[in-house]
Parts: C-alpha cells; structure tokens; sequence
C-alpha cells in the first residue's frame, strides 16, 4: 500500500487493533478514475496521495470500523492481498502521522 506525502510527518502513535479510525473534519478526498485518490487537508494545507488498497482502508475510516473490520473489507476487495493486518496498521498509522484521522477517534 503506498501512501506519498507532500509534507513532512510528526510522529504520532501507531494505530492499535482497539480504535476506530475517523477521518478529521478538515480533510476532503477525490477517488481518481484508476481507484487512487488524494487527500487534502486543508487546516494543515497537507496533500496524501493513496492507492486504491490505501483509499478503500480510507473509506472505512468512518467511526464504525476496526482495523479487524477494515481487513475483512479489504479481503473481500482484494482477496490476493497478503500481510493485510500489518499494511492496515501502517497505513492508518501514516494517516494519522499526517493528521488525517481524527485523535479523538484513537
């Protein structure tokens, strides 16, 4: 799963399997037409860029989803997938790092 940043991080903790992840209220998406899409968070003025694996680990960032919930959707989407639990952490731990997810939702 590749996220690519257009600013630097601060490190946050990575996500645990205990939370669900919401996404900040000052963040607006765009799927792009090959399942991509780009994040912008427009308090900080920071851009994220996903793959499609990433933006649908994005799309469960609703409050109603663990990361056990996350992996099962992602399963279903793309079952070939492999280290799905570990990509999920990583991924929502990038999210976070880069102010994305809500810290009240973790």
């Amino acid at each position: 799963m590749t996220i690519s940043p257009s600013a630097t991080s601060h490190s946050t903790p990575a996500a645990s399997g205990e939370e669900r992840p919401q996404k900040a209220a000052c963040v607006t998406d765009e799927l792009l037409p090959d399942g991509s899409m780009v994040l912008y968070h427009t308090c900080a003025r920071r851009l994220v860029t996903l793959n499609p694996t990433a933006a649908l680990i994005w799309e469960c960032c609703d409050g109603a989803h663990d990361p056990a919930a996350i992996a099962a959707e992602v399963r279903e989407v793309f079952p070939d997938a492999v280290n799905v639990e570990a990509d999920i952490l990583a991924t929502l731990g990038t999210l976070i790092d880069h102010g994305m997810i809500a810290d009240a939702a973790l």
